[in-house]
Order: structure tokens, then sequence, then C-alpha cells
């Protein structure tokens, strides 16, 4: 520290908190709320019901299209209740047996991994946010999405990231896939995952309020 340099702090004007609330985050519960999520998700009619030790699971197929919506009741419907995996739901959508190929070029998780530094191929740099696309404007699809939500009974919610997926970046991430593969001695690259035919879209994710 130089010699004619002091530094000084008046504890006096040193505002102390003397209370805070504090909230409990925890996931929403969709018991009772099946059909619900059904209506809004579901494209085709249901073929076929699980029932797993963390809820049910509803699958709908038509011609080469797959739909999976499992709702996570902590083991209500299987009879064994337990506070694992209890709230929540999910959807997926699997076409020509491919699931997940946007996986390969971005991350479709809620939150950020710490491993993205290593995956390169599926981080989220690079992609612009909250952009039009060529086919749709970005307000257009986000009034898509909400709609959806609410049919689903989510009350409120906000948006917590945008990534628009545009062609140019996607085949930059592309090329880095075959080296992750590499790097678990697997050279053998899905042709079904080759996206050269989608040019761009959106991945939207939202925060829930309730």
């Amino acid at each position: 520290m130089p010699e004619k340099l002091s530094i000084d702090i008046n504890l006096d004007n040193v505002k102390n908190v003397e209370t805070a609330k504090t909230y409990k985050a925890g996931h929403t519960v969709f018991d009772n709320q099946n059909q619900k999520l059904i209506d809004a998700f579901m494209k085709n009619s249901i073929t076929e019901k699980k029932i797993w030790a963390v809820g049910p699971q509803f699958i709908a197929s038509s011609g080469n299209t797959q739909e999976f919506l499992n709702i996570y009741d902590g083991g209500k419907s299987f009879g064994t209740e337990t506070s694992v995996k209890r709230g929540g739901f999910s959807y997926i959508r699997v076409v020509n047996g491919v699931l997940d190929k946007l996986s390969t070029v971005a991350d479709l998780s809620f939150s950020s991994s710490t491993t993205h530094q290593y995956l390169r191929h599926n981080s989220n740099n690079g992609y612009s946010s909250y952009t039009d696309l060529d086919f749709l404007p970005y307000k257009d699809a986000l009034a898509d999405i909400e709609r959806v939500l609410k049919a689903a009974g989510i009350p409120q919610f906000d948006v917590h990231e945008t990534y628009s997926l545009e062609l140019e970046p996607i085949k930059s991430h592309y090329e880095l896939y075959p080296k992750f593969l590499e790097s678990f001695s697997n050279p053998e690259i899905d042709e079904e995952k080759n996206l050269s035919g989608q040019k761009t879209m959106n991945v939207i994710f939202f925060l829930s309020d309730n």
C-alpha cells in the first residue's frame, strides 16, 4: 500500500439488516391435474399408461411419433409414497426413434452445468437470445408456449432465458460433437442426428412463481 494512502470507514453509517424473509422453493405438485397436462401437451390419443415408482407415465403412439408424459407424484400412484421426485412433470416427443437430437448442439436442461466447458458441443454459448426466426416472430413463439402452460394449469411463470438456434451456430457446435464421442472411445456418429435440415428454432426456459 502506498505510504500516503489511508482508508477509513465510519461504522455508524453501516446499516444492519434486522429482519429478512425466508422463501422455500419446491416443485409444483400436479397430482390432481393429470388430465390437464394430457390435454395441454399430448398431440395424440393415449395408447398406454405405466405406473412407475416416481409416478404415472402416459404414452401416445401415432405413426413415426411417440410422446411420453411423466408426472412425478412421489410414488402416490405406485402405492409407496416418497419425497424423491415429488412434484413436476416432463414431456418428451420422439420422432423416428430419435430422442433429443438437439442435445448434440445445445443444452436443453433448465440450469447451466459445470460440464459446459468440457461439453462445448452442447453449450448455449454462441446463440443469440429473444430473436425472431425467419418463419415465426419471437413474440408469437412465446405466446404459443404460454398458452400451452396456462392450459396445463401452471398459473404464473416468467421467461428465464431464451436461446435462438440458428443454422450457422448449430453447424459450428455440431462440428465439435465427433470429438466428444471420441473422448468416450466411440467414434461412431448416428447419422439420424444430422441437423443440416433444421435451420432455426427457439429454446425457451420458464420459471414458475407458484
